[in-house]
C-alpha cells in the first residue's frame, strides 16, 4: 500500500491505534462486544477494557491458564474456560461471576480451551476431547444437557455455531473439522455421568467429518454457512468451502 488516491479518495492505511496492556502472560484469546474489549490470559485472568483502551475490570477467573472466551448474544455475560476444566460466566454489569460449572476434569475432559454460545445454548469443548452443551436456562452447575467424551480423539481447540444454531463446527489438534446437528444432539442428549464410545448417542449427531491433513493440529475456527476457515498449527489457514 503506497498511500495514494484513486478517484480522488485518499487510501487508508491500517497502523496500530495503541497497545493495551494488563496481563502478566501471554493473551489466549481476544474478542469485542459493543462495549468492551475483552481478553483470557496464561495468568489466569478475564481483562476487560472499553473501546478507548481504558480498564474496567479484571476478573481472577481461573486456576491456571484462562483459555476458551465466548459472550451470549447481549454481550453482557462472558464465558470463560480454563486449565482448571471449569467453564464460568460472568456478568459484566456487576462485574462478577454469575454462574460455574463443575470442573470438567473430573469427567476426565481435560481443560476448557473452547466455548460457543447460541441462544439458550453454550457448548464448551475440552483438551481431552469432550464436547458438552448446557440450556443457560437451566444453570451451569446443572448437568450439561449432552455429551460426549470422545467427540475429537485430541483437544478442541475451536468451536462456532453456524445455519442459526443448528449447526456446531468443532475444532482439534486430531486434524479434523467436525459438523454437529444441534437439534439431534439435544433429542439424544446423554448426561455427562457417563462414557459415551464412538457409537454412542452423541455421535449420531455427528454430520461430517473433514481431515484438514496428516499434522495439521486445528487450532481456533471461524464460519459460516458457506465455507469454515481453521488455523493449524502446521503453519497454514486451511479453508473449506460447504457449497
Amino acid at each position: 500500500m503506497d498511500g495514494s488516491a484513486e478517484e480522488g479518495l485518499p487510501l487508508a492505511v491500517p497502523r496500530v491505534e495503541r497497545n493495551v496492556t494488563g496481563h502478566l502472560g501471554p493473551i489466549v484469546s481476544c474478542m469485542g462486544t459493543d462495549s468492551h474489549i475483552l481478553s483470557t490470559s496464561f495468568d489466569g485472568t478475564l481483562g476487560s477494557w472499553d473501546w478507548g483502551g481504558r480498564p474496567v475490570h479484571a476478573y481472577e477467573a481461573h486456576a491456571g491458564h484462562a483459555c476458551g472466551l465466548a459472550t451470549d448474544e447481549s454481550g453482557k455475560t462472558v464465558y470463560t474456560g480454563g486449565d482448571d476444566g471449569v467453564l464460568n460466566a460472568w456478568d459484566l454489569r456487576l462485574e462478577k461471576c454469575s454462574d460455574s460449572s463443575a470442573s470438567l476434569e473430573l469427567a476426565h475432559g481435560g481443560s476448557v480451551w473452547a466455548i460457543a454460545a447460541q441462544g439458550n445454548l453454550v457448548v464448551a469443548g475440552a483438551t481431552g476431547g469432550l464436547l458438552a452443551l448446557w440450556d443457560i436456562r437451566k444453570g451451569l452447575s446443572s448437568l450439561p444437557l449432552a455429551s460426549a467424551h470422545d467427540a475429537h480423539s485430541d483437544a478442541i481447540a475451536g468451536l462456532q455455531f453456524i445455519a442459526d444454531g443448528r449447526t456446531l463446527v468443532s475444532s482439534s489438534f486430531d486434524s479434523t473439522v467436525r459438523l454437529w446437528d444441534v437439534p439431534r444432539l439435544l433429542a439424544d442428549a446423554t448426561p455427562l455421568g457417563g462414557s459415551v464410545s464412538p457409537t454412542g448417542t452423541m455421535l449420531r449427531g455427528l454430520r461430517a467429518t473433514i481431515p484438514v491433513g496428516n499434522l495439521s493440529r486445528c487450532t481456533r475456527v471461524v464460519a459460516d454457512d458457506t465455507r469454515i476457515i481453521v488455523g493449524c498449527i502446521g503453519r497454514h489457514l486451511a479453508i473449506i468451502d460447504m457449497v
